[in-house]
């Protein structure tokens, strides 16, 4: 059978669904943390079915029973700044705050999501998609031999 190509819209809205779900259960009941997007990818790889069928077939693999999965969890609410216009994180209890939004954006896709970027050039890896082309730009060590 061949592989199937899940949508990314697809993959990453049953991934943030599965990671509220593990970090509810890490946080309150001590269940494993939640896997990394990598590990999360690599599953979403072994699926050849219709992309209508995606996500029964992810609860089922992963051996999270359908009512918790579609049961409501404690919702998490992205950050508003407080008084002093700090943008705290509190994301399963993360003490974390920053500045602006896009710092806390930064942090939370990086640290609770799991969210990475590669260079295409290299191995280097980064948290915020921001450094990516300055990396480029500056530092990759495959460009500067180009070069």
């Amino acid at each position: 059978m061949t592989s199937s190509v899940v949508p990314r819209h697809l993959s990453d809205k049953v991934f943030r669904r599965y990671h509220d779900i593990q970090s509810f259960l890490h946080s309150e009941l001590g269940f494993p943390e939640p896997m990394s997007i990598e590990q999360w990818e690599s599953i979403v790889k072994t699926y050849s079915g219709l992309p209508e069928n995606f996500e029964a077939w992810v609860w089922s693999a992963l051996k999270i029973p359908e009512q918790i999965a579609l049961s409501p969890i404690p919702s998490y609410e992205p950050p508003t700044p407080d008084t002093s216009g700090d943008f705290f994180c509190n994301y399963y209890g993360c003490p974390k705050a920053y500045k602006n939004k896009q710092g806390w954006e930064n942090h939370f896709n990086g640290e609770h999501l799991g969210f990475r970027v590669h260079c295409p050039d290299c191995d280097a890896v980064f948290k915020n998609p921001g450094s990516l082309p300055r990396h480029r730009r500056e530092n990759c060590p495959m460009r500067k031999e180009a070069r």
